[in-house]
């Protein structure tokens, strides 16, 4: 998989930049139109269904990566399994919403858990929202050790590209 990483980086760079500048141009649209509160709430949905849709594009581009299959931008914008990963990402915040209200340590812990429901939707391994939260759970519950170690160093991987003024994280955020 690293050769395979490597291999395609540039195209995963292509990636994270059109999401960062669909996401930057939604921003940047919205605050142009939103003048009454109808307005903004009904932006406010298409860009949260756009996001996710985004974020769907970006699991997929991972998994072609670590299929060895080339990733390619128009993945970013399929749209098949939608509905569900809609449902599990309302149910996920709310969940974790709730865990951060009760101290924080609960909301990290539900986050951890319920970090792969995407994957599991994406993969095609469920197409229940559901489902695909209990496959997270699942697979977390039985790798916590090498999975916080990998949670770990994704962090610290990041919190370097983040120092070197944002930019780095063009190179870390994929990885």
């Amino acid at each position: 998989v690293p050769g395979h990483f490597a291999e395609r980086h540039g195209l995963i760079l292509i990636i994270a930049l059109v999401v960062v500048l669909v996401s930057f141009g939604l921003s940047l649209a919205g605050q142009w139109v939103l003048d009454s509160w109808v307005i903004v709430m009904v932006w406010n949905i298409l860009t949260t269904v756009v996001s996710l849709i985004l974020a769907m594009g970006l699991i997929r581009a991972a998994l072609a990566v670590v299929d060895g299959r080339t990733p390619e931008v128009g993945m970013l914008f399929q749209t098949e399994g939608l509905v569900p990963y809609l449902i599990a990402s309302i149910l996920v915040g709310l969940a974790v919403g709730v865990g951060f209200l009760l101290c924080i340590i609960p909301g990290l812990i539900l986050a951890f858990l319920f970090a792969f429901y995407g994957y599991a939707i994406v993969d095609g391994r469920t197409d229940d929202g559901i489902e695909a939260m209990k496959t997270s759970w699942q697979l977390v519950s039985a790798n916590v050790g090498s999975l916080l170690l990998l949670f770990i160093l994704t962090l610290l991987i990041n919190f370097v590209g983040a120092l070197l003024c944002g930019i780095g994280l063009f190179v870390t955020y994929p990885i």
